[in-house]
C-alpha cells in the first residue's frame, strides 16, 4: 500500500499565481505589453518568455512565433485577448514579454509550452 501523496496544485490556483507573477512583473517594469512591445524585447534579448493569448490572430501568431524561434524565446498560451486586458486595465491586448529572468522562471512552473 502507498503512503505517499500527491499533492496537485489546482489550475485555478496556478492561473492565479501567473496573474500575481504577471502584475508584480509589471509593476517592476518588466513586462512589455502588446506586439511592438514584444517583438522589440525579443530582438534586444531583453524577454526571456513570451505569452501569447489563446485567441490571437492567426498571422499575429505566426509572426510571433517565427520571431521566437529565431531567438529561442520560449512561448506560452495562456488567457484570452479580453482577460489579458482587463489584468492590465489596457486597451486590447494579445502579447505579452516578461522581461526578467526570475519572473520568467517563476512563471514557467505554472505554464505549459506551447509547441
Amino acid at each position: 500500500m502507498d503512503t505517499k501523496k500527491e499533492t496537485m496544485v489546482e489550475p485555478e490556483t496556478e492561473k492565479q499565481k501567473v496573474i500575481s507573477l504577471l502584475q508584480l512583473a509589471r509593476k517592476a517594469g518588466k513586462l512589455g505589453k502588446g506586439f511592438d512591445s514584444t517583438i522589440r524585447s525579443c530582438r534586444s534579448r531583453k524577454a526571456f518568455i513570451v505569452l501569447i493569448a489563446k485567441d490571437l490572430s492567426e498571422s499575429s501568431r505566426k509572426r510571433v512565433l517565427y520571431l521566437t524561434e529565431e531567438t529561442g524565446v520560449p512561448v506560452f498560451e495562456m488567457f484570452t485577448k479580453s482577460e489579458m486586458s482587463e489584468l492590465f486595465d489596457s486597451q486590447e491586448i494579445g502579447i505579452l514579454s516578461v522581461n526578467d529572468v526570475n519572473f520568467a522562471q517563476g512563471l514557467k512552473k505554472y505554464l505549459h509550452p506551447l509547441q
